[in-house]
């Protein structure tokens, strides 16, 4: 009985980590490859298999458990951010059903698998939530993880600039040191290209396997 029930527990916990899960175990078990398969993974971003491999040797976990484990504990620090962003500007009840949506929709389940998506979407809350409360510095830290998390942390710099812009007209006074934080997405994106050069010689060779192997490629809106 207990060898049936471990492999149970085996088998939930691979169709836990299927598809994009498989490539972040796959980093956080032996990093970057610079040949054969494992060269197209630098599309991934660093910070989640980091995390999930430091919880795993923290808390003794294989690393298929840790980083569901780690999305299942941070799910909760995600509903309160984004129940007391939503209170900025609204009612408890709105706040209140703005978490519960979040955590109901059909594609709720992505914050239990081994994905990025509970790590990134923190990220983004709590950095919105602390620049609509003037907490710039501590904005600027969740930018900087979440430009490490996925490439769309980048595109948080032109929303960053402008509730600065907003914190400006609001509090009526000019550029201040705090404003130096607007600048945690060009600096998450340069350690990202180094990573690039160091492995690759080529700070720019994630665009190629996203457009080789992943069909994926930057153009206009």
């Amino acid at each position: 009985k207990n060898s049936e029930a471990s492999l149970t527990i085996a088998d939930f916990l691979t169709r836990l980590n299927r598809w994009d899960a498989e490539h972040y175990l796959m980093i956080a078990r032996q990093g970057y490859a610079t040949t054969g398969f494992g060269q197209k993974q630098i599309v991934f971003l660093p910070l989640f298999p980091l995390v999930m491999k430091g919880l795993s040797l923290a808390a003794h976990l294989p690393l298929e458990r840790a980083g569901i484990a780690f999305n299942t504990l941070l799910a909760p620090v995600l509903s309160i951010g984004l129940y007391k962003l939503a209170r900025l500007d609204y009612s408890a009840k709105r706040a209140s059903a703005a978490v519960l949506l979040l955590v109901t929709f059909p594609v709720g389940f992505f914050f239990a698998v081994g994905y990025t998506e509970t790590l990134y979407l923190t990220l983004v809350v709590y950095a919105f939530l602390f620049a609509r409360l003037c907490r710039w510095w501590d904005a600027g830290i969740c930018v900087f993880f979440a430009g490490l998390t996925k490439t769309s942390g980048y595109f948080l710099f032109p929303a960053m600039l402008y509730e600065y812009y907003l914190y400006q007209k609001k509090e009526g006074v000019a550029w201040r040191w705090n404003a130096l934080t607007l600048l945690a997405p060009v600096l998450a994106l340069a350690i990202y290209l180094g990573i690039n050069q160091y492995l690759y010689a080529d700070p720019f060779k994630f665009l190629f396997y996203q457009r080789t192997e992943w069909h994926r490629q930057v153009v206009p809106f």
